[in-house]
């Protein structure tokens, strides 16, 4: 029973894993190629790789925070919630700039 559990949670992680590497690899590629994000985070790993002389630990992984920072905003931008709950505006807040003009929030 426990390796039936434990099959199914490294089933998950993979499955969530292999999500997230392809959703970042999509948004990589259909990102401008003018802003050069591809080549910003090739230049942190190969930074980071010297210094750490081909030897990955948590350390060196920590100070990717290019990748890191990609990593969390397609996480972000693809994630169940963003998809299986919508928000909704309910209401409009209005006030007062100045004498003259009204300033709404949708």
């Amino acid at each position: 029973m426990i390796s039936l559990r434990l099959m199914l949670l490294n089933f998950a992680s993979i499955f969530s894993t292999a999500g997230v590497l392809t959703n970042l690899l999509l948004d990589l590629s259909g990102a401008d190629p003018d802003l050069c994000y591809w080549e910003g985070l090739r230049a942190e790993v190969e930074k980071v790789q010297q210094e750490c002389r081909d030897v990955w630990t948590e350390e060196s992984l920590a100070r990717l925070w290019k990748v890191d920072s990609a990593l969390k905003e397609t996480m972000r931008k693809w994630s169940v919630p963003s998809f299986g709950m919508p928000r909704k505006v309910i209401s409009c807040i209005c006030y007062l700039t100045s004498v003259d003009s009204l300033h709404c929030l949708v």
